[in-house]
Parts: structure tokens; sequence; C-alpha cells
């Protein structure tokens, strides 16, 4: 708006000097003000535009497939998405876009894996040749799912960045508070169930994300399992290509410096021994407070019953009777 106005207002009627200040003005209204999350992230209409984006691709996937199989296909993995956020409650957005993309490799698995169904020998002039134009249709396809899947990571991203960052540092808060209140039960308990609380979020995360990749994956693995070998050579020449671009599996990543998966969940939880033998692990804290606590309560029951033992043992060497306790 003040760029507006410079531009609107009759400042050509002003004198050398007010023009000077006017492009000053008009410099630093270049750049709007803007509200940020953490400087990584700016909220506004384009930001917005880009989860209503997504909604009308998968609107427009449902109403282009046809199929019975491809619908059921669709239908299974839309309905596991349904259940998941009855079960979960959060991030139900999210959870549709992975299932609806999940159902969309598989669909594509599908397609790939019958390709060849009704293929005859034909020659390599043929543009008859139905395998040739499915393969076709299964590239755009599978640019289209890539796009997507894309989409997804470019609105996630700083999301996810965030949210594993803010979970480190509050499951390893969490942990020194259980060494500290191993003593008390009732604390002890309700901060284990946070912490618990706090790992599967992070779980279910990575969960979804390994969902994506196994279901890219499965595109390789669909290609070979087609009669692949029944059709043209201009088709064998577009399977080869598809073969190649399959062989990286599409992933969401936090802020494009990890990739969310099972292998990351379990290296952050266990511990990386390839980066820091000294590093404490928020896991490790839980085990150890655990087993501080278990040693706490073990140890005073062995003391006591070590005790009461050894004055039975002095009451029978001496015959005296074992005092009573209190």
């Amino acid at each position: 708006m003040p760029y507006e106005g410079v531009n609107q207002g009759h400042w050509y009627y002003t004198s050398t000097r007010c023009k000077k200040i006017l492009t000053l003005i008009i410099i630093r209204s270049l750049k709007p003000c803007e509200i940020t999350a953490m400087n990584l992230m700016t909220f506004s209409i384009e930001t917005f535009s880009s989860i209503k984006t997504l909604l009308l691709k998968m609107i427009k996937n449902w109403n282009l497939i046809t199929g019975e199989e491809e619908i059921r296909i669709l239908r299974s993995y839309s309905e596991r998405g349904r259940q998941l956020t009855l079960i979960y409650a959060l991030d139900t957005m999210f959870i549709k876009f992975i299932q609806h993309s999940c159902a969309m490799f598989a669909i594509l698995g599908y397609h790939l894996e019958h390709m060849a169904d009704t293929e005859n020998e034909k020659s390599d002039l043929n543009l008859d040749d139905k395998a040739y134009w499915r393969i076709i249709s299964c590239i755009r396809q599978h640019k289209e799912i890539i796009d997507f899947v894309d989409r997804i990571e470019s609105i996630y991203s700083t999301y996810f960045f965030l949210q594993l960052g803010y979970n480190m540092i509050n499951m390893s808060i969490t942990g020194t508070q259980i060494v500290l209140y191993a003593d008390e039960m009732f604390e002890f308990i309700r901060l284990m169930l946070l912490a618990l609380a706090q790992l599967l979020h992070l779980f279910f995360e990575c969960w979804q994300a390994q969902q994506l990749i196994d279901h890219s994956a499965l595109i390789h693995e669909s290609i070979c399992k087609a009669a692949w070998y029944r059709t043209s050579v201009k088709s064998k020449k577009l399977i080869g290509i598809m073969l190649i671009k399959t062989l990286e599996t599409s992933k969401l990543t936090a802020g494009k410096l990890l990739v969310l998966c099972f292998e990351c969940f379990a290296a952050k939880m266990l511990g990386d021994r390839t980066t820091s033998q000294e590093s404490i692990v928020p896991c490790k804290l839980f085990l150890r407070a655990t087993f501080c606590f278990c040693v706490k309560k073990g140890n005073g029951a062995y003391h006591s019953s070590k005790g009461a033992s050894s004055e039975e043992d002095y009451a029978s060497h001496t015959g005296s009777q074992p005092r009573e306790r209190p």
C-alpha cells in the first residue's frame, strides 16, 4: 500500500529534495511486512493456496478414475486415511495427502503390471501399440504423482523441521525430569506417559513418510513384474527410462536436512554411533531413568530383606528373639 500510495500521489509537483525522499520511501516499501514462523515460513494466502491446490488435484484424480479396480484401490486408501484420522486425531490433512499419494502409486503400479495384457506382436511403426500408449500414460501419471508429493514436501518440510526440533528438546527435558523424579511414583508415571506421547507423535510422522517411500519403491517392482518382454522395442525403451526414474523414491524431509523414515526414527531414538559416542539421546534418558528407578526400588527391597535375614541369623546364633519392626 505505501508503494501504491506514492505512485498515485502527485509527486511530480513536489520539490527536488521531496522527490529524493519519496525515492527512498519507494525503495523501502518494496519489501512488505511479513509474519513468519521463526523466519522459515511466511504466513500468507499463497501458503494456504498450496493446500488448496493439493485438494483440487485430489478431486481431479477422483473424477478422472473410472476403472473398478482403480476406484476400489482409491476407496480403500481413503478409508484407511479416515480411520487413521479418527485414531490419531492430529495432522488430518497430512494423513489424507499421504494416503492419497499412496493410493495413486498403487493405481500406477496396477497399470504397469497389466500394461501388456492385450499386447500383440506388432512392428515398431505401429501407432496402435496399446502397451506403448499405456506406458506413456503411466509416465505422465508418475510425473503428476511426483509433482503432488513435491508440493506436500514444500508445504510440510519447514513444519517437520520445527516439529522435530521441538520434540527433541522437549523429550530431552522430559528425560532429565524422569531421572530427577525417579523416586516419586506418580510423577514418574506422568512424565513417562508424556515422553511416550511425544515419541508416538514422532513415530507416526515417520511411519506416514515411510509408507510414501515404500509405495514409490513398488513402482520399480511393478515394472519388473509386468510382461515387458512381450512389448515392442519402442515400448521397452520407455520402460528402461522409467526403470531408471523409479530408482529414486519419493520422500519427505525435515527442512531438506533429514529424511523422515523408520531408519531415521531408529537412529534418533537408539543413537547414531557414527556421529558421537557421547551424544545423549532422549530414548537413552528414558531407559536410564527406568533402570535407575527399578534399581532404587530393588535395592530398597534387597536391603530390607537382607537386614531381616541378618537379624534372624543373629537371633538363631545367640538364642535371643529378633526384635519387632515398627
